[in-house]
């Protein structure tokens, strides 16, 4: 009796333990509650009467798990994942060795490495995303003219986004990081034989080619520079009458030339650069005259910056400054510069626009000259007459240790930059197109140097503001003259851009050359799993594919802490499937599964336990209290 009691107590006691755990886990993301399994106990003896055997109380049979999905809560981090459907997330620990292990539990995050993981650092598993290609051996498209990108079902790996790509380094769709690419593109069919030189490289076309016979002409004339690594890659791209060859180049290698020999009389273009010349400061003197520099003396200086005022028209605002001869009168100089650095930030004057005592100094105690200097300002120093210092005395006259005046040098004018684009010598013989720093205008058959130069004037003076100018070079009328507002500190060069609407035409885009890395800028997973990132170039790559399993009997898998399960026999081999396959479920991206526990449900089985537990405790009483009866009876 007393070992029945012990296990209805015990069993009792198992239920509201595991109920307990059911309530302390209700906010655990992705948690499965358990139930308590229990069976009645009964004697195997052989030589028992079937019709008068009383039970031998109850055992634990199992700890069944509730596999059942819990509510979904959404919280807009796309690192959040929750699944619909029965599928577990696979992850593991980054050890060598460790095992597989399986979570409903989405709160993953990236580490400093790019991997996503969980809160104890194991990385979710994915498939290697691989292109797809349709039944002819095209690749496959999407709506968007995308490569349409599947999961490699034979290669797991752990899911990592890249943080950034260095420079030169190889992007997932296969090109290099911040290299230039040129697009060669071939419009119409060729009218004449002619040749182009790409790279260095001469390849002849004959009359009748068409586009995508010149473009593959290029391409397999180009194979040889990607082989010893001169280029990074050449691809034929379009098709038929539309085709052109994709040039991709190491980032550290300067651009591919690529020039198309033609008929075509007019010459190449030769732009020439000036870069700036630093104008000179301009300066004001004041000279002494008789006398030393006395501590306790003091002198107010009226000085007129170059900072104009919002007057109509506009003066230089002047600055009242006034400065004691320190002790040691050759600290003067120095106070004077930082007395005229206070009254200019109290007028709000940028340092750029207030002088500076460059080579004022003292010998002894006598004052040779101040010499106050303003830097150069872009264009010029148009103010140059107005910038003067005036000085008085204690005594309120000009004079005593410092001259009556200031003696001026004019400050030079900044040097612009030029470029000068040479149209040739030769009229054209047929129809082109022209483009001069981003402006396309006509060039018609017959056209002088002359003509083009002007015509080029004319389309492209606009592109530039004031003061900066185009002009014919006054002494050549085939040169187009572009003087740059030398302000203007970031104007790319003009490169010019001809095509021929007769023969092969030759386009040459060129991106942007950088050595700076390629950073992510965002990440996005879809219902299938595919693990996308954004980067700085603009382009969105597949990253991977999450991968999920499925299990014959879940509530068989073993719970080894962490909201992390491993398979056992009982639960069967997991069955490893991509994201959106059947029965494994569809991801959610910026949502949590929450545990599936009902408070409600859970207190009335802790109630229940607990009167179970309090009866056998009687009936555990009474059985002590009859044996002591008759323990004293004796």
């Amino acid at each position: 009796m007393l070992s029945v009691t012990m296990a209805g107590l015990n069993a009792a006691q198992k239920s509201m333990d595991v109920t307990s755990n059911n309530m302390a886990n209700s906010n655990t993301v992705g948690f499965k509650r358990s139930t308590a399994v229990f069976g009645d106990v009964f004697s195997s003896d052989p030589a028992s009467n079937p019709k008068t055997a009383v039970g031998s109380g109850v055992m634990t049979s199992s700890v069944s798990r509730d596999t059942t999905a819990g509510a979904v809560k959404t919280t807009g981090r796309v690192t959040d994942l929750a699944i619909d459907g029965r599928g577990y997330f696979v992850v593991q620990d980054p050890s060598p060795g460790a095992p597989m292990t399986f979570t409903r539990a989405g709160n993953f995050g990236l580490d400093a490495n790019g991997f996503i993981v969980d809160s104890s650092g194991n990385q979710l598993m994915g498939f290697q995303s691989v292109q797809s290609f349709n039944s002819d051996g095209s690749p496959a498209l999407d709506a968007n003219g995308n490569v349409v990108m599947v999961p490699n079902l034979n290669q797991s790996q752990s899911l990592k986004v890249l943080p950034q790509f260095a420079a030169g380094s190889t992007l997932p769709d296969g090109s290099v990081a911040n290299q230039e690419i040129q697009q060669l593109s071939f419009n119409g069919t060729s009218t004449a034989n002619s040749s182009i030189v790409v790279a260095g490289v001469t390849i002849d076309f004959a009359k009748g080619d068409t586009p995508d016979m010149m473009a593959k002409k290029v391409a397999n004339a180009l194979a040889p520079a990607v082989t010893n690594g001169q280029l990074s890659s050449v691809a034929v791209t379009g098709a038929l009458n539309s085709s052109g060859v994709k040039i991709a180049y190491p980032f550290s290698a300067g651009p591919v030339s690529a020039a198309i020999n033609q008929p075509t009389p007019v010459s190449p273009t030769a732009v020439t650069t000036q870069d700036y010349e630093p104008a000179n400061a301009f300066v004001d003197n004041v000279a002494l005259t008789s006398g030393a520099l006395t501590a306790g003396d003091k002198y107010s200086f009226k000085i007129a910056t170059s900072a104009m005022s919002t007057d109509n028209p506009p003066v230089p605002i002047s600055l009242n400054v006034s400065v004691a001869v320190p002790g040691d009168p050759t600290g003067f100089v120095a106070a004077l510069n930082s007395a005229i650095a206070d009254a200019a930030n109290t007028a709000g004057v940028g340092a750029s626009d207030y002088p500076t005592v460059a080579d004022g100094r003292v010998t002894g105690s006598n004052l040779a000259s101040l010499e106050f200097e303003w830097p150069s300002s872009a264009p010029g120093a148009a103010n140059a007459s107005g910038k003067t210092v005036d000085v008085i005395g204690d005594s309120g006259n000009v004079g005593g240790v410092f001259g009556s005046g200031s003696t001026s040098a004019t400050a030079s004018t900044a040097q612009a930059k030029i470029q000068t684009i040479d149209f040739g010598s030769s009229a054209a013989t047929s129809d082109m197109t022209v483009s001069v720093a981003g402006v396309v205008f006509d060039v018609h058959k017959g056209d002088t140097p002359a003509t083009i130069a002007n015509t080029a004037m004319a389309k492209i003076s606009a592109a530039f503001p004031s003061p900066s100018t185009v002009t014919v070079d006054p002494n050549n009328a085939n040169k187009l003259v572009i003087t740059f507002d030398p302000s203007l500190k970031d104007v790319k060069l003009v490169r010019p851009i001809y095509a021929n609407k007769k023969s092969p035409a030759m386009l040459s885009e060129l991106s942007k050359f950088s050595t700076d890395p390629v950073l992510m800028q965002g990440v996005s997973i879809d219902s299938k799993g595919q693990l996308a990132a954004t980067y700085s170039n603009g382009s969105t790559y597949t990253m991977g594919f999450l991968e999920l399993a499925n299990f014959a009997n879940d509530s068989g898998l073993k719970d080894i802490g962490g909201n992390r399960f491993v398979q056992t026999g009982t639960s069967g081999q997991p069955v490893i499937t991509a994201a959106g396959a059947p029965k494994a479920g569809n991801i959610m991206s910026g949502a949590l599964e929450q545990a599936n526990v009902d408070i409600t449900s859970e207190l009335m089985d802790m109630i229940r336990a607990q009167q179970v537990y309090n009866g056998n405790a009687r009936v555990l009483q009474t059985t002590v209290d009859t044996v002591t009866k008759i323990t004293d009876m004796r």
